[in-house]
């Protein structure tokens, strides 16, 4: 158990989908990014001023989303060659830091009990439970951003 979760961790943060929603501000974007995720439909401007800028290889995003694009979105898309891929990742983005939850899978494989391992790390025991249970994670939350994990 857990070794989704540690593959996931082991990707560099400029592999992770970067998360877009209409109110992001493009200049606190991280520079290396390469894959984007687009939450919510963005207005045109915001989105060409984004791909001039970052220059994303790919944009992910959920079906719904991709919907919403205008015909105007859709064709910028197509005209700087950049692929859309649909997504669904659902559920809430888990707000441990990345070493925590390395750490709790690491005990558990270690087969350390759950209350050990809550005396260890100061994180409930249910909340250990649920991270090894369902170790294979989809998002994390790093502060105020959300990092998608392929």
């Amino acid at each position: 158990m857990g070794e989704g979760l540690n593959k996931s961790l082991s990707k560099n943060l400029c592999e992770m989908q970067y998360p877009i929603y209409p109110n992001t501000k493009i200049e606190n974007i991280p520079k290396d990014i390469t894959e984007i995720k687009l939450v919510r439909p963005i207005p045109t401007k915001k989105l060409t001023k984004l791909i001039n800028k970052y220059k994303p290889q790919k944009i992910y995003a959920a079906q719904s989303t991709i919907n919403r694009f205008s015909e105007k979105t859709k064709k910028i898309l197509e005209n700087h060659e950049i692929t859309i891929t649909k997504t669904k990742k659902m559920g809430r983005a888990l707000e441990i830091d990345i070493k925590t939850i390395q750490e709790i899978i690491e005990l558990h494989n270690d087969e350390q009990p759950y209350r050990e391992i809550e005396k260890l790390t100061k994180i409930p025991k249910s909340t250990i439970h649920y991270l090894v249970k369902y170790a294979n994670r989809e998002k994390i939350k790093l502060g105020k951003n959300i990092l998608y994990l392929e």
